[in-house]
């Protein structure tokens, strides 16, 4: 199964990535299609916490 990704524009050109998947949730930033920052972390420990929707 593939992970559901849902992407936004951020800050220039850059673009926020969300991640999302059964075993797994993250988010990354991509500038000049190049991913300059990735976290991942297991799903039932981001389940546990909301997860903040900041949009400017």
């Amino acid at each position: 199964m593939a992970a559901t990704v849902e992407t936004f524009n951020a800050l220039d050109e850059d673009t926020d990535v969300w991640l999302s998947h059964p075993k797994f949730i993250g988010s990354a930033l991509v500038a000049r299609e190049q991913v300059v920052h990735l976290s991942a972390f297991p799903a039932e420990i981001a389940q546990s916490q909301p997860r903040p929707r900041f949009r400017a």
